[in-house]
């Protein structure tokens, strides 16, 4: 049976989706189509959650040198590092990072996309978290991805994976911006398959819906096709989610801009901190990316 040996472990809008679409280009790398498969993180909370056996059924019939997945809520998780070690002794990891003021409107934006934040505007979301942290109704199945503050501190979730393993390989988004071949090598030799190139376009990038009654008809449609075990592509519904969708750029109140970066100040030195330090700890065999 074959398992999974590496983990994309997070973190959200940190360019994991276009990392894991490059990956599978690989001829020696084997990733299930399937994204956010979110299996081991079981302290958090989600509409459907597979079994063992659906989980490993989708990598039965890989046959690759590497075998992974990618799930960005893994490095959030509190849970899922330990349980992926214990499944898979000797999984290696690649977590994305990037800065957590840019992160943290992203995700607003992706949550809010994915119709899980029901506050269009950002400042209301992030002075909502207190309130959400008490039990404030939200429409997220998992209320903690709607503390964007505790998400975005990178610095603290990387320390505690660290603790766990020294088998991680770092990517900060500005890098993969910046030179996508580069870093997708440097993932390759941390992978130890051979050079490959890929075809480097961005992928999930942060976007807002034209219309909310569009969304909801394809909402609606989507799980219905799911519901049957439809899995051919309906041209029809792509073209009009195309259609629905746009990319979002901020334009950051500059009080608001200054609250978040005192906010993340501690953390991103920490975050910094720690990817220098292991990727001269570890530079034998693990190859730390940064600016």
């Amino acid at each position: 049976m074959s398992r999974p040996n590496f983990f994309i472990l997070g973190a959200p809008k940190c360019g994991t989706t276009s990392l894991a679409a490059w990956l599978s280009q690989h001829p020696d790398v084997f990733i299930p189509p399937e994204k956010e498969l979110n299996f081991f993180d079981d302290d958090h909370s989600y509409n459907e959650r597979m079994s063992l056996a659906q989980y490993e059924r989708l990598f039965a019939a890989a046959d690759a040198k590497a075998i992974g997945e990618a799930s960005v809520w893994y490095l959030y998780s509190r849970t899922a590092v330990a349980n992926i070690l214990k499944y898979q002794p000797d999984a290696r990891f690649i977590v994305c990072v990037r800065d957590p003021v840019d992160m943290a409107f992203s995700l607003h934006q992706q949550q809010q996309f994915s119709r899980w934040e029901d506050l269009a505007d950002f400042r209301e979301a992030w002075e909502a978290q207190e309130a959400r942290k008490h039990g404030a109704p939200v429409a997220a199945p998992e209320r903690s991805h709607l503390y964007y503050g505790d998400v975005c501190k990178l610095g603290e979730q990387v320390e505690r994976l660290l603790a766990q393993t020294d088998k991680v390989h770092f990517v900060r988004l500005e890098v993969l911006r910046a030179d996508p071949r580069r870093v997708y090598q440097g993932v390759l030799e941390f992978l130890e398959v051979p050079p490959h190139d890929a075809d480097y376009g961005a992928h999930n990038v942060a976007k807002v819906r034209r219309s909310l009654f569009v969304q909801k008809l394809l909402q609606s449609l989507f799980r219905t096709k799911h519901r049957l075990g439809i899995r051919a592509s309906f041209g029809a519904l792509t073209k009009l989610y195309q259609w629905n969708t746009r990319r979002s750029e901020w334009k950051p109140d500059p009080a608001l801009a200054a609250e978040l970066e005192r906010y993340f100040e501690s953390d991103r030195e920490k975050l910094d901190r720690l990817i220098a330090g292991q990727g001269a700890a570890a530079q034998r065999k693990w190859r730390a990316i940064s600016s």
